[in-house]
């Protein structure tokens, strides 16, 4: 069972079982586009930034956010 992650201007970081298109985990707590995700290979957690200018640290067990990292300057990607 493969899933694949995203993040949008929809606020909403989502889950998707690819073999269905479905939906199977929603993750709401920014207050703006969400720009990036990266998941740790080593601990259950989602690491997501945004337009908020907020980076948040998310429980895949628990499914919430655990920590909230503050200083971030810029809801920009930069390349």
């Amino acid at each position: 069972m493969f899933r694949f992650v995203t993040g949008s201007n929809d606020k909403v970081i989502k889950f998707w079982e690819l073999s269905t298109g479905i939906v199977k985990v929603s993750l709401t707590g920014h207050i703006n586009t969400v720009r990036g995700l990266a998941i740790s290979k080593t601990m259950p957690y989602l690491f997501s930034c945004g337009e908020d200018k907020m980076v948040k640290c998310w429980d895949l067990e628990q499914n919430k956010v655990v920590r909230h990292y503050h200083g971030h300057l810029s809801g920009k990607v930069l390349t």
